[in-house]
């Protein structure tokens, strides 16, 4: 009578690319139901050509351009959308067309949040499909090429992009860019030019920045499975770098990128900075692709404990390539995977490591992991290796599919909370106030709310000002009549955190920097010695002005303090 693990192995090997597929879309089915969230507001307010966010708003085939010019960038600041501190000559701009014309879809077919899940769940189904497809005709057996399907379809990393509609890039972008690869590997193994693969990578270039990746699956192909001669194997690259050259060619010229951001890092505007943060970022996302562990847990961490769990996140990549040594020795393909992993990994190093930026990369992972397990857990194989065999097959298995499930709950939870945020506005009266200041609450509050309200065809305040949106002990007292000293004695952004997305460690504030905003003026006092805010003084429009502060996921009524009057908050206001 034949076992689990046979009958486990004769199911996994009769599996297509359609059940594959299945298997995806029915991980992804509960966001269905759970709405809009975050950035999807941002779309909308897109899509219905809000007359609030105007002045900020692109066309609809350019979606995630999101600082794109001085005036759009201090309009922004001034709704409190971005933080005070703010770099007006910030640029953060994606080219993403493709992924554009997405969301033009999901107006067309009337614009319902269950609409737009709906075809990202279908592109999720889509990508796993394609992927199962690929992993068929490059893995050594049917077996590990449906493994690997099976780990890829549930990875916990994927559940933003397959279930976040502002996300749906990812997944767009990787959907074509894995046809790319499949066509090159097929035109490769048939010793022929590759040029329908270079039409893929054209598109998968159109649907976002993560398609990059796949010229290191190129590259790994011809390294690892290609057998003809050198210049056969470099006419066959000349394609895919000339569709990368006019890309970035057109990328540059129409000033697509990033400039002046501490969390985004562009290779090619900025090298040096990317090449300081790669080492560490890196280790963390190839590590957590083999792994299992997410690589957002290095990302929480301070600065100076990055390092050490980097090393921690090699080491666990190193043992993971231990263990698969035999198949590593005797498998091109397995080969073919890891370094596929390596390269591919390199574009998702330019901001802080998260799983969503592994789908393409995971792609080579899920791979080698299919591999690899089959090969160490076959008999005669050492204890040791069966237990670590099967701790991988239960963290790549069950519990990836329970984390899938549950960041895509986590992040609605935030939205929830949001939602509550902005119920207490209404009921404190201030829909409708010129002007609202935060004296302590979340970065998301600021970002979100009023672009939420406006998804939700709610009145807003006209203008709202974070004064310390950081997760750091801040202390406030009043100076004047209508004047606030803020003091963030670590500072009001530093390494590591969200506060870093429009201004860069490299660009200081010098001491008595002056910013305007409608609801008053601040004043730098006090900076540390790479020139981040420490004390900052609030000169109020009025001191009529209403006060908030987030206190256990409310907006709760501050009274203008006393003269000279100070309290303290000890941090903690994440969302």
């Amino acid at each position: 009578m034949a076992s689990g693990t046979q009958r486990l192995r004769r199911f996994l090997r009769r599996a297509s690319p359609r059940a594959a597929a299945l298997v995806g879309a029915l991980v992804a089915v509960p966001s269905c139901f759970l709405g809009l969230c975050l950035d999807d507001h941002w779309i909308a307010a897109h899509a219905h050509d809000a007359t609030r966010f105007r002045p900020a708003l692109r066309p609809m085939w350019d979606l995630f351009s999101f600082y794109t010019a001085d005036s759009s960038t201090r309009f922004l600041r001034d709704l409190g959308v971005a933080p005070w501190w703010t770099d007006t000559e910030v640029r953060i701009r994606f080219f993403r067309p493709l992924a554009s014309v997405t969301h033009w879809l999901d107006a067309l077919l009337g614009g319902s949040a269950l609409v737009q899940h709906a075809q990202s769940l279908v592109w999720y189904a889509l990508l796993v499909g394609v992927v199962a497809a690929v992993l068929r005709s490059v893995a050594k057996s049917r077996l590990a090429a449906a493994l690997g399907s099976l780990i890829f379809a549930l990875a916990a990393g994927h559940s933003l992009p397959a279930t976040w509609i502002s996300n749906r890039n990812a997944v767009v972008s990787s959907v074509c860019a894995v046809v790319a690869i499949g066509l090159y590997v097929a035109a490769l193994r048939r010793g022929r030019q590759a040029l329908l693969a270079a039409g893929a990578f054209a598109l998968a270039l159109g649907g976002g920045e993560m398609a990059l990746g796949a010229a290191g699956f190129f590259l790994a192909a011809e390294l690892t499975l290609a057998r003809d001669a050198l210049r056969r194997r470099a006419l066959r690259l000349l394609p895919q770098a000339l569709v990368f050259a006019v890309w970035a060619a057109i990328y540059r010229g129409l000033g697509y990128g990033v400039r002046g951001s501490g969390m985004y890092l562009d290779p090619g505007a900025d090298p040096l900075s990317y090449l300081q943060a790669l080492p560490t970022r890196f280790a963390a996302l190839t590590g957590s692709a083999l792994t299992g562990v997410p690589p957002e847990t290095f990302s929480m961490l301070p600065p100076g404990q990055q390092p050490l769990a980097a090393a921690l996140f090699l080491a666990l990549a190193l043992a993971v390539a231990w263990l698969f040594r035999e198949a590593l020795a005797k498998s091109a393909s397995a080969r073919f995977f890891l370094l596929s992993l390596g390269l591919a990994t390199l574009p998702a190093c330019g901001t802080l490591p998260a799983g969503r930026l592994l789908v393409l990369a995971s792609v080579a992972a899920a791979g080698l992991l299919g591999e690899g397990l089959v090969a160490a857990s076959r008999p005669g194989r050492s204890r040791a290796s069966r237990v670590a065999c099967g701790l991988l097959a239960v963290v790549h298995g069950p519990l990836a599919a329970v984390a899938f499930v549950g960041s895509t709950f986590g992040l609605y939870a935030v939205e929830q909370r949001l939602g509550s945020a902005s119920a207490d506005l209404d009921a404190l009266g201030l829909q409708g106030s010129s002007c609202v200041v935060f004296v302590h609450a979340p970065m998301l509050v600021n970002g979100y709310l009023l672009v939420q309200r406006e998804s939700r065809g709610l009145s807003s305040p006209r203008f709202s000002l974070n004064l310390s949106a950081t997760d750091r002990p801040v202390r406030i007292q009043r100076v004047g009549a209508a004047a606030l000293s803020v003091e963030a004695r670590e500072g009001f952004y530093g390494a590591g955190d969200i506060g870093l997305l429009t201004r860069s460690l490299g660009r200081p504030f010098p001491t008595d920097t002056r910013v305007e905003h409608p609801c008053g003026a601040l004043t730098v006092e006090a900076v540390t010695a790479d020139g981040v805010p420490t004390r900052v003084r609030f000169d109020a429009a009025t001191d009529q002005l209403p006060l908030l502060e987030w206190v256990d996921g409310r907006l709760v009524p501050v009274p203008w303090p006393a003269a000279n009057q100070r309290f303290e908050r000890a941090g903690g206001s994440r969302i």
